[in-house]
């Protein structure tokens, strides 16, 4: 069994292709595409655990908001006990980042 505590969050990446340079600042251009999303902070931990087949425990506070139903919904296994609800916005990490001709992502 594990105890997972901390700060969970849900990560999210806009990915897209590099259009240009902008001219006032050495920053790529992204026209937005695919959005995808996954657990973060304290609750990767969790998932990458219970991956590995763990009876996990995560102790953290996520909002009752769209975001924090989403994280919830990502842990449907039974192996994975949530606790915690606040009544905060649940945090969202969001990176955007430049398709590169199909062989990765630049952030």
């Amino acid at each position: 069994r594990l105890l997972v505590i901390g700060d969970s969050c849900v990560d999210r990446w806009t990915v897209g292709p590099a259009t240009r340079v902008n001219p006032e600042a050495p920053t790529l251009v992204i026209e937005p595409g695919e959005v995808r999303e996954g657990p973060g902070g304290a609750a990767a931990v969790a998932f990458i655990a219970a991956g590995l087949g763990v009876d996990v425990h995560l102790l953290t506070a996520i909002g009752s908001d769209a975001a924090g139903e989403r994280l919830q919904a990502m842990f449907s296994r039974p192996s994975v006990m949530l606790i915690g609800r606040s009544h905060e916005k649940t945090t969202i990490k969001h990176r955007v980042c430049a398709e590169s001709n199909g062989h990765g992502l630049q952030q």
